[in-house]
């Protein structure tokens, strides 16, 4: 009997136990119907997306808004609770560009959906990249969804002077992948300041001449891991500093003219030419005047290499060359031999004269170097002949005379060159034919006429030569009111109007700051309509055209500074709302 009585309260027992399982389920459906992030279906543009996928905006050209339509959908047959404060959250690297209409409850009911916006504005250059989080409750369940995209076209990287003030950016130069410049915000006078592309990414360095005076920085060069460059302060003048891209590791290396004088490190020329493991420039100090240093980096490495002309006189005039990994040459004077040829390998004491060109102590004035077939060519006066087609293979006495262009005294000025088909291209002057452009072999054993493009005594004055494939392409003025874009193959046949940008004879595009990036040349000009503006050129007609009317109208934004970065281009421009500051094209994709 009470063996009965047992299994009667067993099976009784187990009929509660199964009566209160079935009832808790019943009260936690987030027990029975377990989704996890599924329970809420995220909708964009008409496509389900699971957590932590990605959408992709595609490409755009402009800052103006996209818009991307949302929509979120309760799956499951309970309500379901927008838990995060905002609903829909923004994050990730450029979540400044990206806005959300939030949907317009927190409640959804089962089967409900709620419809949400997405806008992105993509202010900055290149790839883009934020994310949306939504929190859900019951489950606690978190949705990410990744926003990627990519912005090419013209961007102004940052109003630097806010308004119309001109941050009048310059010296733009690229290390590594910052571009290093100097620029006026309106507060802290010209001072040194960097940019990855994006506006937050462009900052100022440091207000190295504290306050509004100017430092006026330049001559940004890449030197073991850092960047020389030469700036100015109260306390030392225009002396030699050096910065890794950081307020603390932004310092003087040398007060190499001590005090408040002025040593002018290269003078404003351009970078220094790094040889060795050494930066060696023209300095000038009060007791030996302009002469050839170098540095290695440091205070106690930054010596004088020879006062060559000795006591205050000047010894060493810009710019310093690289001829080659062992040497620099430069135009260097004496008061016995004037200015004529030196080189130098950077180490204190190693300077000698290469060849005396103009014997006795007039001047040679070699300049205007330029790397060619593994010699430096140059033009120079040996006073017989004018200022002519140099060359030296850096040896001593072994320079020679090129070409005698223009015969007699009368000097051809070379200058402007640039290389094509292992053929030299430069402009010169001949008493017949004006300055027209001429053209040597990789033997340099002469000079050919290429065209007389300005016919007659007339000077066409070919300049910003550069070669974009087998071809180059430069400015030339077919009349003194008809200056447009040429190309040549390096033959005279082959010498062209490429585009009468500027249509007529009486008008002129000016085509000026010629510049490489891929395969393409940008430059700028006018076609006197819109002022000058930024242009491309494929080296054909058709594929020559305005990139685009920065300062619309007949206004000009006058680009300048054009300076490549990989397929990009930074480049400075001026428009009425915003003065002149630092701009950015990035070819599409």
């Amino acid at each position: 009997m009470q063996h009965l009585e047992t299994k009667k309260q067993l099976r009784q027992f187990m009929l509660f136990t199964a009566l209160l399982f079935s009832g808790a389920c019943q009260q936690d459906p987030a027990f029975l119907l377990d989704f996890g992030n599924s329970r809420l279906e995220v909708i964009i543009n008409g496509q389900t997306y699971a957590s932590d996928s990605t959408y992709n905006w595609g490409n755009a050209s402009t800052d103006s808004p996209i818009t991307i339509n949302g929509t979120l959908r309760n799956r499951s047959s309970f309500a379901i609770t927008l838990a995060g404060s905002p609903l829909i959250a923004v994050g990730g690297a450029n979540s400044s560009e990206i806005s959300v209409s939030q949907p317009a409850g927190s409640v959804l009911t089962a089967g409900a959906s709620e419809n949400f916006t997405i806008t992105v504005t993509p202010h900055s250059a290149f790839s883009r990249s934020a994310k949306i989080t939504i929190l859900s409750t019951p489950g606690s369940d978190v949705y990410t969804l990744n926003l990627s995209g990519y912005r090419h076209g013209l961007v102004m990287v940052r109003d630097v002077n806010s308004g119309a003030g001109s941050a009048s950016p310059s010296f733009l130069r690229i290390i590594g992948s910052t571009l290093y410049f100097r620029a006026n915000d309106g507060t802290n006078g010209a001072e040194l300041w960097k940019s990855d592309g994006s506006r937050d990414g462009t900052t100022l360095i440091k207000d190295i001449n504290a306050g509004a005076g100017n430092s006026n920085p330049y001559g940004f060069t890449s030197f073991g891991g850092i960047v020389l460059f030469a700036a100015t302060d109260a306390a030392t003048g225009t002396e030699l500093w050096k910065t890794d891209g950081t307020l603390a590791g932004t310092a003087l290396v040398a007060d190499i003219n001590g005090g408040a004088a002025s040593s002018s490190p290269s003078a404003g020329s351009g970078p220094f030419v790094v040889l060795g493991g050494r930066a060696i420039f023209c300095a000038t100090t009060t007791a030996a005047g302009e002469e050839l240093w170098s540095t290695d980096g440091t205070s106690a490495g930054t010596t004088l290499i020879q006062d060559l002309n000795p006591g205050t006189a000047d010894g060493c005039r810009t710019p310093v060359f690289a001829h080659n990994a062992n040497y620099v040459v430069f135009s260097g004077e004496t008061a016995t031999d004037g200015r004529e040829l030196y080189r130098s390998s950077g180490v204190a004491g190693n300077l000698s004269m290469i060849h005396n060109i103009y014997p006795g102590a007039s001047n040679a004035n070699p300049t205007d170097f330029f790397s060619f077939g593994g010699v430096t060519v140059f033009q120079a006066n040996d006073g017989t002949n004018g200022s002519e087609l140099w060359k030296t293979n850096g040896t001593p006495t072994s320079a020679s005379m090129v070409a005698n262009i223009r015969p007699g005294l009368s000097s051809g000025n070379p200058q402007n060159f640039a290389v094509v088909n292992n053929t030299l291209l430069f402009m010169a002057r001949h008493d017949t034919n004006g300055y027209e452009l001429w053209s040597s072999t990789s033997a340099l054993a002469g000079a050919t006429f290429l065209k007389d493009i300005n016919v007659g005594a007339g000077d066409s004055l070919p300049e910003f030569i550069t070669p974009l494939g087998s071809s180059a392409l430069f400015k030339a003025c077919a009349s003194a009111t008809d200056c447009e874009l040429w190309i040549s193959d390096t033959t005279g046949p082959g010498t062209v109007l490429l585009k009468d940008i500027n249509p007529g004879g009486a008008a002129s595009s000016n085509p000026a700051n010629l510049t490489v990036v891929g395969s393409l040349i940008y430059f700028t000009a006018t076609d006197g309509v819109n002022g000058i503006e930024l242009w491309r050129s494929d080296g054909t007609e058709t594929g020559t055209y305005m990139v685009a009317d920065i300062n619309p109208g007949a206004a000009s934004s006058s680009p300048g500074n054009l300076t490549p970065y990989g397929g990009s281009l930074y480049f400075t421009a001026t428009t009425a709302a915003n003065g002149t500051e630092l701009f950015l094209y990035v070819a599409p994709p």
